[in-house]
């Protein structure tokens, strides 16, 4: 799964993540239609069990440069 995601140029970000997914992934893509594809592409992987997409409709902060100290 790790090479499959690093392979894939809308798969902006991928977290291994406690709770009941494995890992979650921040996807930048053009429209709806290559949403879809991409996520028929994730369904296919082998070991894939179950997804859940969420669609962000707007954005009140991002902040991404912090400081760790």
């Amino acid at each position: 799964f790790a090479t499959f995601v690093k392979n894939e140029p809308e798969i902006k970000e991928c977290f291994y993540i406690t709770g009941d997914y494995d890992y979650s992934l921040k996807i930048i893509t053009e429209n709806t239609r290559t949403l879809e594809l991409l996520l028929t592409r994730i369904k296919n992987q082998q070991g894939i069990v179950k997804t859940q997409t969420i669609v962000i409709l707007s954005t009140i902060t991002d902040n991404p440069s912090i400081l760790l100290d």
